[in-house]
């Protein structure tokens, strides 16, 4: 083979790869035309659109042209002509998609001259010109075509479309020119000045003075100076007032912008917004008022609404950084709770937090949970100050115990930032806190201000892993409950102040069933729910690390034991002491800390699980009732065809006797009073009305039991009933019972 061959290949294959590059990636492709290209114009594809320029009869053209950092990047569109700045992307959007989707009424083939100067198209009322990949598309608007619509022609083809089409390049520069008055955006801004006050970066923090300017400053809010930042940024004028005198204008606010891009390219901007009177009325909305930002593009006077300049009338105060913290969960690196010579650290060890706590008794440590630890910081966030202390003179750290003092919390961010508290005294007042500021392993900058914070958040501050600790307690199936036990005292409701009584449930086959201190079918849904609140115990709130005499849990209203499970066995055992705010003081044995256990778990506990229909009988097994009253006694026994009045008995109506069945039927407790033997107040020595029932076979044990219904609660219609065989009592409804009184 020639050597020469090789050479020329090579050459050749240059040659092609500069054409690709230079040539065929300015081309339109046949893929890109059959995926995107329009109906009315199949070369025209939007993302490929680069220049449009726009003629409306004698004004001057309109040309936009879009730039694009990066090839393949969308980019942003610009006013090019007949002024120069940011283009409205809504409105180059709105007529890219116009004519995307256009589609054409009528298509008219070539055209001729004599058809051009019939059709409008000579002297076209709009022309519009698209430059799509390397080509140019070419739109001329004529007049109106019989039917509706009008003459378009695109490449020397005639067309008839419709309005929309139409409307869509009919507009002047306006139009397509962004109303933002600030069109490069202000977030990278490092000082703003509004009235009165500035607002300066220091660092990588927002500041602001604590009283009027040339002062000692405080961290801003970082949020609320973003939403000024934001609120300028998306300044919008409703109209601009081309030629109109500004008339007198003051400054509203300075913004400063550094330098910008990669390698500074990008010059510092000083922006200056000043604000007029109302706007000349042209019909527009009321509340404009004239505004002009001078060292922007254009620097024209523009209307915008008055209420969105409001945001520049906050004074001071409201930027300040009330959270004495704002070192966010995801930023945290590390945290030191420091007092006396006794510290807390937590940290992450292998992508896991952990404490660390060391001082005397030497060093311990533990897993930290990841939802307490954030609801611990989410806590001091949400403690704000209240108000500000200034610290003045030498004594005046002193004064608020901070001097020094008596424990710091540090907080370190995943980017440097230093944020410490200092925490001194707690009085009527506040807790008293001092925020120190630093970056990396530099000082750190106390504020000359002190927060004042809530005195309720003073245990925030204390040196304990509670604040650690997952507020979850137990994890159990509640559907595999095998046995309980709850201890009360006797009497009415959780606080009663009677003997302490043991009720024991236990599962046989498929119910549960009461096995002390008496025996009896257990009410199934409060079993269940009594699982499911012991099953997955939450804290409200830790408040100890042990039980203190004010929480009650020394003598305590309620202990519950849960057993779940078949092989293996899970033990839960919980006690409720003296109410709290939010609940109640509570304990998971052995030695657990005190937390606040919610409401509805001592609910499910408070009353004894006797199934609250155990004085019912069903009718179809109902051999005798006997209702004895004051009015004397009524005997009923089945006679085969049914319930009917024994001898000596009145006769009574079938109404009468459906109702007295129904009656029974239906006998269920509003709720389970207590164990034990009936107290003189329950009226029951002797009853107001007796009740006994004989059953058939299969209806029941025992086959035989009597009714007792004594004196009212107290409460609503309520009234004191038991079933004499059972040392338990029931409370129901007098409507309940109304059946079986004399009638």
């Amino acid at each position: 083979m020639s050597a020469r061959i090789p050479l020329v290949l090579g050459v050749l294959a240059a040659a092609l790869f500069a054409f690709i590059v230079f040539v065929e990636r300015d081309t339109l492709s046949s893929s890109e035309v059959r995926q995107e290209g329009a109906r009315l114009a199949p070369r025209f594809v939007r993302s490929r659109v680069d220049r449009i320029e726009l003629r409306r009869g004698q004004e001057p053209p309109t040309v936009l042209v879009r730039e694009r950092e990066e090839e393949g990047l969308l980019g942003d569109w610009r006013l090019q002509a007949p002024l120069r700045t940011d283009a409205a992307d809504e409105a180059v959007s709105s007529l890219l998609g116009a004519l995307q989707w256009a589609d054409a009424r009528r298509r008219l083939g070539p055209l001729s001259g004599e058809d051009r100067a019939t059709f409008g198209l000579v002297e076209p009322s709009l022309e519009a010109r698209f430059a799509v990949a390397n080509e140019t598309l070419t739109l001329r608007v004529g007049g109106e075509a019989p039917g509706g619509g009008r003459y378009l022609e695109i490449g020397g083809e005639g067309s008839v479309v419709g309005a929309d089409l139409v409307e869509a390049l009919d507009h002047d520069v306006g139009h397509f020119r962004s109303k933002r008055l600030f069109t490069r955006g202000l977030l990278d801004a490092d000082r703003i000045s509004l009235e009165g006050f500035s607002l300066t970066v220091e660092g990588d923090r927002w500041r602001v003075p604590l009283a009027g300017p040339d002062t000692a400053s405080l961290l801003a809010a970082r949020g609320r100076v973003e939403e000024l930042l934001r609120g300028l940024t998306d300044l919008e004028a409703t109209r601009f007032l081309e030629g109109a005198e500004a008339g007198e204008l003051h400054v509203a606010a300075r913004v400063h912008t550094p330098p910008g891009g990669l390698d500074g390219e990008v010059p510092a901007r000083d922006l200056t917004l000043r604000v007029g009177g109302p706007c000349p009325a042209d019909g527009a909305d009321d509340g404009e008022q004239v505004v002009r930002v001078d060292g922007a593009e254009t620097g024209e006077l523009a209307c915008v609404l008055a209420s969105d300049l409001e945001l520049l009338a906050r004074p001071a105060t409201d930027y300040r950084e009330l959270r004495p913290v704002t070192v966010s969960d995801l930023e945290l690196e590390r945290l030191v709770l420091r007092r006396g010579d006794a510290s807390l650290t937590v940290e992450q060890a292998d992508g896991a937090w952990r404490w660390t706590r060391a001082g005397e008794g030497g060093e311990a440590s533990g897993p930290a949970d990841d939802d307490a630890l954030a609801e611990w910081l989410s806590s001091i966030r949400n403690a704000r100050a209240t108000t500000l202390g200034p610290v003045e003179g030498a004594g005046a750290a002193g004064t608020y115990g901070l001097a020094p003092p008596l424990a710091t919390l540090e907080l370190v961010a995943s980017d440097g930032r230093v944020e410490a508290l200092d925490v001194g005294a707690a009085s009527t007042a506040g807790l008293y806190l001092r925020r120190r500021l630093g970056q990396g392993e530099g000082p750190l900058s106390a504020e000359r201000a002190v927060l004042v914070v809530p005195p309720d958040a003073e245990p925030l501050y204390a040196l304990r892993t509670l604040h650690l600790r997952p507020r979850t307690l137990s994890e159990a199936a509640p559907e595999t409950l095998a046995g309980l036990t709850v201890t009360r005292r006797s009497g009415l409701g959780i606080s009663a102040a009677g003997p302490r009584v043991a009720e024991e449930v236990a599962r046989e086959e498929a119910r549960f069933v009461v096995t002390a201190p008496l025996r009896a079918p257990a009410e199934e849904s409060a079993v269940r729910e009594a699982a499911r609140q012991l099953a997955r115990i939450t804290a409200e709130r830790f408040v100890a690390e042990a039980p203190e005499p004010a929480h009650g849990l020394g003598a305590p209203a309620i202990v519950a034991e849960a057993r779940f499970g078949t092989d293996e066995v899970t033990v839960v055992t919980l006690r409720l002491g003296a109410e709290a705010p939010g609940g109640r003081f509570a304990s998971l044995e052995p030695g657990g800390a005190v937390f606040i256990a919610r409401p509805a778990l001592a609910e499910a506990l408070a009353m004894p699980f006797v199934d609250r229909d155990l004085l019912a009988t069903d009718p179809l097994y109902l051999a005798r009732l006997s209702v004895e009253s004051e009015a004397g006694t009524a005997i009923y026994r089945d006679d085969g065809t049914g319930l009917a009045p024994a001898e000596g008995t009145a006769e009574a109506s079938p109404e009468r006797i459906e109702a007295l069945r129904s009656a029974l039927e239906t006998l269920r407790a509003r709720r389970v009073m207590a164990y034990g033997p009936a107290a003189p107040a329950d009226g029951l020595a002797p009853p107001r009305l007796r009740l006994l029932v004989r059953r058939d076979p299969g209806g029941g044990t025992p086959a035989e039991y009597v009714i007792a219904v004594g004196a009212p609660l107290g409460e609503g219609d309520l009234v004191h009933v038991r079933r004499e065989d059972l040392d338990v009592g029931f409370a129901f409804a007098a409507t309940d019972l109304a059946a079986f009184l004399p009638q």
